[in-house]
């Protein structure tokens, strides 16, 4: 959940950015001139796969009793 939460800040604060760059009137700089559609899709595999693996890997045993903080 923050991870995600993290990711969604952050793509908040690029969106704040590439705003003052429209503002200034700056060019962008010259890695979002041509864009690669692997580069992202490669991205969003490694974004799904972490926030997949992660949760699954933590998550423990269903046959183990819910933690005290979880009773109330």
């Amino acid at each position: 959940m923050l991870l995600a939460s993290g990711l969604i800040a952050g793509e908040a604060l690029v969106g704040l950015l590439f705003a003052f760059f429209a503002v200034m009137e700056w060019r962008y700089p010259l890695i979002f001139e041509h864009p690669s559609f692997l580069v992202s899709l490669l991205v969003f595999v490694v974004v799904a796969i972490v926030l997949i693996r992660v949760p699954l890997k933590n998550a423990g045993s269903p046959d183990e009793p819910a933690p005290p903080s979880a009773m109330f």
